[in-house]
């Protein structure tokens, strides 16, 4: 029988997370949700994509991508649902986001994906396009009320042509973190109201020229697509796709866009984009400039905050 996924969405950008799994024989465990993230954390408990033995045990293969605070929380959750529900077993398997779904494509074409696996909202409809790899929660007798039914029926939270294929895990937004010892120094004021995009481009200026080797924004490829390239798009022309997820945006749009990205690496406002490719995704964090103090600002998602701070009691 064809294996199945259970899928978990996880973006950025008001990013509603998203599980997802596979599978070739059901479990017939069922599950009893009061709340969204028991609703998520159950999807183990009823995919018909775990292995299991005449006791009735059950061993679930679950794929995510993250850096060691995300690694750790998932771990213990993993933990804590297997004391809860003895005979459960879920084998991790973490990655790093580079990559991460350039394999998880080769696993869902070969039949040899986790049963539980995390998905990019945005890369999610490159597999649905590519096979029928996902289970369809609604078949299941995991109890999906407690998702409100116009949240949960969104195509970023997983629903495609009625199937939810997927289950939001959370939601999260870009943010900018100061470092304010390193503002002040430089002069530069980023939370000053009604700040503009041409205010970053001065304030990159005035940063580099008074030392070289220092930066406004610690920003890598990832996060000058999520935090500039689709804001600023946005809000020159509106949406960017349509809800059938066809590109609307106009190429004058987009010249606009990629100018102001040329305009932040030649004013210095950014590190140039060789020296932030050795930092993928949020990685940013452990770049050397950042960490020496020589960056002003880091962009990362909301909750980095903590852990990109470090023991820095001024950013």
């Amino acid at each position: 029988m064809k294996k199945r996924t259970i899928s978990v969405i996880l973006s950025a950008m008001l990013a509603a997370g998203m599980l997802a799994g596979c599978g070739s024989s059901s479990t017939g465990a069922s599950a009893d949700t009061t709340g969204q993230t028991e609703a998520a954390d159950s999807e183990a408990a009823s995919t018909d994509s775990a292995s299991s033995d005449a006791a009735g045990s059950v061993t679930l293969r679950f794929a995510w991508w993250g850096g060691d605070e995300r690694n750790e929380a998932t771990q213990a959750v993993i933990k804590q649902y297997e004391e809860a529900h003895p005979g459960v077993t879920i084998e991790a398997e973490p990655g790093s986001n580079d990559g991460y779904h350039d394999k998880l494509a080769t696993q869902l074409a070969s039949g040899t994906a986790p049963d539980i696996v995390q998905i990019d909202p945005e890369t999610m409809p490159t597999f649905v396009d590519a096979g029928d790899y996902f289970v369809d929660l609604n078949t299941t007798s995991i109890d999906l009320s407690a998702f409100d039914a116009d949240y949960i029926s969104l195509r970023i939270n997983g629903n495609y042509d009625g199937k939810q294929i997927g289950l939001p895990t959370g939601i999260a937004g870009p943010a900018i973190l100061v470092d304010k010892t390193q503002a002040d120094k430089f002069g530069v004021d980023m939370t000053k109201d009604g700040i503009t995009w041409e205010d970053w481009l001065d304030y990159g200026k005035k940063v580099h020229e008074q030392d070289p080797e220092s930066y406004l924004f610690c920003a890598n490829k990832e996060y000058i697509t999520n935090l500039f390239v689709f804001t600023l798009a946005k809000q020159i022309g509106g949406p960017i796709f349509d809800d059938n997820g066809k590109l609307v945006a106009t190429e004058d749009t987009f010249t606009k866009v990629f100018t102001y990205v040329k305009d932040l690496y030649e004013s210095g406002a950014v590190a140039p984009a060789s020296y932030q490719a050795s930092y993928v995704g949020d990685d940013v964090q452990a770049d050397a400039n950042w960490i020496a103090g020589k960056i002003c600002c880091s962009t990362l998602l909301h909750f980095n905050c903590r852990r990109h701070g470090g023991s820095e009691p001024e950013r």
